[in-house]
């Protein structure tokens, strides 16, 4: 820079103290530099409505500080005040802490025309405002304005009025205003170009028209503050002469603002200058005006040698908390070079410093962050910039959903992106599916997969939106083919045509329902088609007939079966013709018994009913039924025979048990008819077992071990000898009756893991193992068991007393039942048997009861069983007399009495009587 611009800067930087020194009273008597007014609809009438003032900090009066309150008057579209809102018509609005940090520009070597401070506030109140015609007018007054303003007469005395219209077509659809943009930079070096980004943003879309406007005069020194502003309409400021709304501040080309872009251009003299500009918003919607917002601020021109120009980037990935925020410099002075930077960077919380030139500062929550730098040239000169960033955390929500049908391979899987971003936009996607032997990839939003094995699949979805954020979700999907499998069996009933063909369908899908049947039958000639799932057809005459089933699940796979049936006039048949009972059972005639006949059974004596179709038999000997069976135009004759045995336990009886060990091998064990464990510790028993060589061990011998143990694949031979004596003669083995069974076997049994223990109580209401092993009888069995004598149930209990799950294992009763119990008609006596299987662990059980209406044996048993019954005490003490070797068994075998005074100690429940009669050992059951 030479001498002479140097001393004219000099010159020109005296005459402006000078000048600020002479006005410095009236200076302080004024400080208003900018506001306006705008507002959001919240809902049902509320709105909340936020005034921005800007006051000179530094030439301001300080006694004019921000008001508190703020006095907004509420006026209709005809300048009323609508006094029944608010407060008398105004709405008080409290003061905020200064929630903007004040705008500085200090006096220094390379600007010359004195300091420039703005501080700025925004006061916030919601109110109720009903639909009015017209709508509503809100206005804020204050004095006075700076008197150094250039383009205006008597700006000291001239206050300001901020205004805001609402339109009663806003309010009918809950309309907000236009959100302004940021206020433009407090001062501006002059002989330079003027370009602002006034630019506002509005979240409906609506359109939006820019245009200045000559700014309103309000309040006055006499009334500065004024509690209620005055009515509308308002003075417009006078201009001084040269100066317009289409020439504001002079120079060439004159201030002007584009309509739609809100860009205001212009060129500022190189004079010390200050101008007070204001411009306008119009809301549109459709053509229709919503809404007016009025601003006014300060232009601040000043004689610049080094005119720094503060500016920053701001670079952040908001994507999780802590948000690292990276500031990147941007700053210029055309007549200089920055040489340091003061970064303030405040959340509300913490306020962070920094003199970097590109800093970076770590955010730890959600929210408006304001971020301040002051550049300082070469030459000692600096400018402030501020910007806010609105912290909220951007993480899109990975989602999606697959959809296959597991009915054949190949098999393919759809898969369809359900992510969602609140904040942000998804702008791409990765998905991986692994099928345990390699990967497939695709980047499409709705890819889809092929899959050829069954196992488990796991397919990964990574979404990444705009702002650089991922997310991440995983699922796995259990491949397995899920084809349901068609069945049904036929039945038709007829003596004459036309014959009923009745099908019922039997098909299951273990993995799905079946939602749709698609039956055809065809007897060679013409076809029917049925969609229900028990369909019914109509059939003239014998031969085949041929059915097809197509069925579908509700996940979309199909099977198809088809069988042929020969129509032939149907007779009754019985599933054995020869039944074998112990004496005083019951058994249940079964057959396949047309509903459509006639019944008539002979002899009609020990039937439960002689004209229907499945009778219960309970002969006391062995007798041939004879049925007739008579239907329309036709009759048959058929015969079944029941045998009647007397039937004993077969102490000599033995079954082999085998179960899994958790080592892989398998334990074999004796066991006798009541499925206790054979012990050959005792001279009543001997086991003698041979085991095969194999490959994993030569052949070997075992004497009396009970149980062994072998390997998978073994082969064994087993003697079992059991010893019995003539109660007269010594227990010797020449003595000895002995009873041999002889047992080969293979250990097919392969374990697959290891094998729990089972173990299980078998019971009915007629024992006492109720309460002393505290079962639980559901009350409908013990009802059902109880309220007739003749008929009681049996049931399997856990150790724990509770009835079994039958869901849980494979339960086989002797009767055929697989429930959990099984209900037994008198006469019974020691037939009933089950085997209860899991996995590789099996449990036997044999219910052993004498019931009451057990008799005729003999005469002696059937007098012993009906005086312990009747409780007769001189009979029962007799009998132990009379019997030396009486002796009383539980039903475990062990013997608990020997004496009348010992049986009498007993408690209730049932147990084996052993006597010596005809030379030989006898066994009858008691309840006592």
């Amino acid at each position: 820079m030479n001498y002479c611009i140097k001393l004219l800067l000099r010159l020109v930087n005296f005459v402006s103290i000078v000048f600020l020194i002479i006005s410095g009273n009236n200076l302080k008597a004024s400080h208003i530099v900018g506001g306006d007014i705008q507002y959001r609809c919240l809902q049902g009438n509320r709105y909340e409505i936020s005034l921005t003032l800007r006051r000179d900090c530094i030439n301001g009066n300080p006694g004019a500080q921000f008001d508190n309150p703020a006095h907004v008057g509420i006026f209709n579209s005809d300048g009323v005040l609508q006094t029944q809102l608010g407060v008398n018509g105004v709405l008080r609005m409290s003061l905020l802490n200064n929630d903007t940090l004040n705008e500085v520009l200090t006096k220094d070597c390379g600007i010359i025309g004195g300091d420039v401070c703005v501080h700025t506030t925004t006061y916030i109140e919601i109110i109720t405002l009903p639909i009015i015609p017209g709508g509503y007018i809100l206005a804020y007054q204050r004095c006075c304005r700076n008197m150094t303003i250039n383009n205006i007469i008597s700006p000291e005395a001239s206050g300001a009025t901020y205004t805001l219209e609402i339109k009663e077509e806003a309010m009918k659809i809950c309309n907000s205003s236009p959100k302004l943009g940021a206020f433009p930079p407090i001062y501006i070096c002059g002989g330079n170009s003027i370009d602002f980004d006034l630019r506002a943003t509005d979240s409906e879309g609506d359109s939006i028209v820019y245009k200045l406007c000559t700014p309103y005069v309000g309040a006055s020194q006499a009334i500065p503050l004024p509690t209620t502003p005055s009515n509308p309409p308002y003075t417009f400021v006078q201009f001084k002469p040269s100066y317009d709304l289409n020439n504001m501040i002079g120079g060439v080309p004159p201030l002007q603002i584009n309509s739609s872009s809100g860009r205001m251009i212009g060129f500022a003299e190189p004079v010390i200058a200050q101008y007070l500009i204001a411009y306008c918003i119009e809301e549109y919607r459709k053509g229709v005006l919503l809404s007016v917002l009025r601003r006014d601020f300060q232009i601040n021109v000043r004689i610049c040698s080094s005119a720094p120009e503060a500016e920053f980037k701001i670079e952040h990935a908001v994507c999780k908390l802590p948000v690292d925020i990276q500031c990147t410099d941007l700053s210029k002075d055309a007549f200089s070079s920055i040489q340091s930077w003061r970064w303030l960077v405040d959340d509300g919380v913490n306020i962070q410093n920094s003199t970097f030139q590109n800093p970076v500062f770590s955010i730890n929550k959600e929210g408006i962050v304001k971020i301040r730098l002051v550049v300082e040239s070469e030459s000692g000169c600096s400018d402030t910039i501020q910007k806010e960033l609105n912290i909220k955390i951007q993480k899109p929500n990975a989602d999606f959903k697959t959809e296959f049908k597991a009915c054949s391979f190949p098999i393919l899987i759809q898969c369809t992106d359900l992510s969602t971003d609140t904040n942000s936009t998804i702008v791409s996607r990765s998905w991986v599916l692994n099928d345990g032997t390699s990967n497939q990839t695709s980047t499409l939003a709705n890819p889809s997969f092929i899959i050829n094995k069954e196992g488990t699949v796991r397919i990964i979805l990574i979404v990444t939106n705009a702002a650089g954020c991922k997310d991440t979700m995983l699922t796995f999907e259990n491949i397995k083919i899920q084809k349901p499998i068609a069945d049904f069996k036929s039945e038709y009933a007829s003596c004459k045509f036309p014959v009923n063909l009745k099908f019922t369908d039997l098909s299951v899908d273990n993995t799905s329902t079946i939602q749709s049947w698609n039956w055809n039958i065809s007897d060679g000639v013409s076809n029917i088609n049925s969609t229900i799932q028990n369909p019914n057809f109509t059939i003239t005459k014998e031969g085949i007939i041929r059915a097809q089933l197509i069925i579908t699940s509700a996940s979309g796979c199909l099977d198809t079966i088809r069988k042929e049936i020969i129509i032939k006039i149907l007779k009754p048949t019985f599933e054995s013709i020869v039944d074998t009972i112990c004496r005083n059972d019951t058994l249940e005639i079964k057959g396949d018994f047309p509903g459509t006949y006639i019944y008539e059974w002979t002899p009609a004596t020990d039937l439960s009913c002689s004209d229907c179709p499945n009778p219960k038999a309970f002969p006391k000997v062995s007798t041939q039924y004879i049925l007739r069976s008579i239907g329309v135009n036709c009759e048959r004759l058929d015969t079944i025979t029941v045998i009647v045995k007397s039937c004993i336990i077969d102490p000599c009886e033995i079954f082999i048990e085998k179960k899994c060990l958790p080592n892989g091998m398998i334990e074999v064990k004796v066991v006798d008819s009541n499925g206790k464990l054979v012990n050959p510790a005792t001279f009543k028993h001997e086991l003698f077992w041979n085991i095969l060589a194999s490959p994993t061990h030569p052949q070997y011998t075992l004497k009396n071990q009970n149980p062994i143990v072998l390997f998978s694949g073994d082969e064994f031979s087993l003697t079992s000898n059991h010893f019995s004596w003539h109660p007269k003669d010594p227990q010797t083995y020449e003595n000895a009756k002995i009873c041999t069974q002889r047992i080969k076997s293979k250990i097919e049994l392969k374990c697959s893991g290891p094998c729990v223990d089972l173990e299980f109580i078998l019971s009915s209401c007629e024992d006492d193992y109720d309460k002393s092993k505290n079962l639980l009888f559901p009350s409908e069995i013990c009802e059902s068991v109880c309220s007739d004598e003749c008929n009681f149930i049996v049931a399997l209990f856990e150790t724990d007393g509770k009835l079994v799950n039958p869901s849980l294992y494979d339960i086989q009763w002797s009767t055929g039942g697989k429930g959990s119990f099984v209900h037994m008609m008198q006469p019974y006596y020691n037939t009933l048997s089950v085997v209860v299987k899991k996995d590789d662990c099996i449990w036997r059980g044999k219910y052993i009861k004498s019931c009451q209406q057990y008799s005729k044996l003999n005469s002696e048993e059937e007098l012993i069983v009906r005086n312990i019954k009747e409780g007769n005490l001189n009979y029962i003490e007799n009998l132990f007399k009379i019997h030396k070797e009486l002796r009383v068994y539980n039903l475990s075998g062990l013997e608990v009495s020997s004496s009348f005074e010992g049986f009498m100690l007993l408690r209730q429940g049932i147990y084996l009587l052993s006597f010596i009669k005809n030379e030989e050992v006898n066994f009858i059951k008691i309840f006592k």
